[in-house]
């Protein structure tokens, strides 16, 4: 499974879109506290997909905190 963590929903989809039309599994969240939902539920992804630049917790935080 694939994350990809994005605010923007124009800009998260159609990537989410591309990647799943290429035979991936995605899932999408729009925040640091949407990805610990799914990380909670789904358990961890093989590969988390981050913008840096988001409200609240940016991409980098996210990164430090996952490793």
């Amino acid at each position: 499974m694939i994350v990809l963590v994005d605010d923007e929903e124009d800009l998260r989809e159609p990537v989410a879109a591309y990647l799943s039309d290429q035979g991936l599994t995605i899932e999408e969240a729009d925040s640091g506290v949407g990805l610990d939902a799914l990380i909670a539920k789904r358990g961890y992804p093989r590969l988390v997909i981050l913008d840096v630049n988001m409200p609240g917790e940016n991409g980098f935080s996210i990164a430090r905190r996952l490793r």
